[in-house]
């Protein structure tokens, strides 16, 4: 053992033109002027044995880093095919927000970067309020920010999941597969057809999710009030883990920001005809 640690020392840190033996009797790089050798005892008989010298010794962390930041980036390419299904949502980041909430904005970066304890304690988080206010945008900020740090995540919808659910032997496959991602977020709650088998459906997903006790995000264009007393009785289950599962409900306001960026586009397109 101890052979094949001095053959692979040699390997990563060979003698190479400049460097020298100091007065100790020992070999110095000339580069850093720091020792490649220095001696051990085996069995009482002393030893010289090659050593990294400082600045190889920095060569080889930042040849790792690279190894580490490639195989990350590996690993966000497929999370990113696996999990997010709207892939038109990955612009949705940090990066273009507009701040026009700052404090809802610096929630949502806390919640990323509290992950840990996020993780830990189950924290889950329900986005509400009027269409294109920008619930989903948050939380997709959210969920490619952990992305991007190597996080599961899964972003999806009931009425995608009821689709793929439609067989009946890919049911529960379809909720296994779910629960694999450290976080799921689940878009447009409240827009899927009200039928027995989509709640039927619902109940299993969510109460999956329940289960493994894993983060939940949703977004959802209904007031908080509709999940604490649903009208329709079949919900009351369904929203009642919801809330269990997403103590923290963010309230969306104000106009519609895809409104305001749609005549924003359109000033600038009659600005060009004008001209």
């Amino acid at each position: 053992m101890i052979d094949e640690t001095i053959e692979r020392i040699k390997a990563q840190n060979p003698p190479k033109d400049g460097d020298y033996i100091g007065e100790d009797g020992f070999l110095y790089c000339g580069k850093c002027h720091t020792r490649k050798q220095r001696d051990i005892t085996i069995c009482e008989v002393k030893q010289i044995v090659p050593v990294i010298c400082q600045c190889r010794a920095q060569e080889l962390e930042a040849e790792k880093e690279q190894v580490r930041r490639r195989e990350m980036q590996t690993r966000i390419k497929k999370l990113i095919s696996e999990g997010v299904y709207e892939l038109g949502f990955a612009l949705n980041t940090f990066d273009n927000d507009d701040n026009k909430t700052p404090k809802i904005s610096n929630t949502c970066r806390r919640y990323v970067d509290k992950w840990d304890e996020v993780k830990a304690k189950n924290i889950g988080l329900i986005f509400y309020g009027p269409k294109g206010t920008g619930k989903s945008f948050y939380a997709y900020s959210i969920a490619n920010s952990l992305i991007a740090k190597g996080v599961p995540v899964c972003i999806t919808s009931f009425t995608r999941l009821l689709s793929a659910a439609v067989n009946f032997d890919k049911r529960q496959s379809v909720i296994d597969r779910l629960n694999i991602y450290d976080l799921l977020v689940l878009d447009d709650v409240g827009v899927e057809r009200n039928t027995d088998y989509s709640v039927e459906q619902m109940f299993n997903i969510i109460n999956g999710r329940y289960g493994v006790k894993k983060p939940l995000i949703i977004t959802t264009n209904k007031e908080a009030s509709e999940f604490s007393n649903p009208s329709d009785i079949a919900y009351g289950r369904i929203y009642d883990r919801i809330l269990e599962m997403c103590p923290v409900r963010i309230k969306i306001g104000g106009e519609s920001r895809r409104t305001a960026i749609a005549e924003k586009q359109r000033d600038e397109f009659i600005k060009i005809l004008e001209e």
